[in-house]
């Protein structure tokens, strides 16, 4: 069982050895406040990290040097718009209304009744009787 020291001021004797680069480090941060450990752990870790991973993300990637051979439509289709051209969106509404007109169309070929709505209402009653 672990005995407690005798005197408060003695030292543990036993220090372990856990790498070359651990004395690096915490002679590094050292000086460092617990407001600077928090943000260290908090933030500049975290970012570092993310630095790295895109970095060798980016590495990986590279190998693969996939460039897609595409037809001139699809090139045209995959073509990048102005912002304009995406907010007024003009070739879309053409469409819209052309596919209206092609729908109306349709409609009057298939629906050949047309009735005659100009004659007045008096006109109408009378011709009844």
């Amino acid at each position: 069982r672990r005995q407690a020291p005798q005197g408060e001021g003695e030292e543990y004797p036993f220090r372990p050895s856990i790498g070359v680069n651990s004395g690096m480090i915490a002679s590094e941060r050292e000086g460092e406040t617990r407001q600077e450990m928090i943000d260290r752990l908090a933030y500049r870790d975290r970012e570092r990290q993310e630095l790295t991973r895109e970095s060798v993300q980016e590495q990986y990637y590279a190998q693969f040097p996939f460039k897609p051979q595409i037809n001139a439509i699809s090139k045209h289709l995959g073509s990048t718009h102005s912002l304009e051209e995406l907010y007024t969106d003009e070739r879309r509404k053409e469409r819209m209304e052309q596919l209206v007109r092609r729908a109306a169309e349709e409609l009057d070929i298939e629906c050949t009744f047309r009735p005659d709505t100009r004659r007045s209402r008096a006109t109408a009653s009378a011709s009844d009787l």
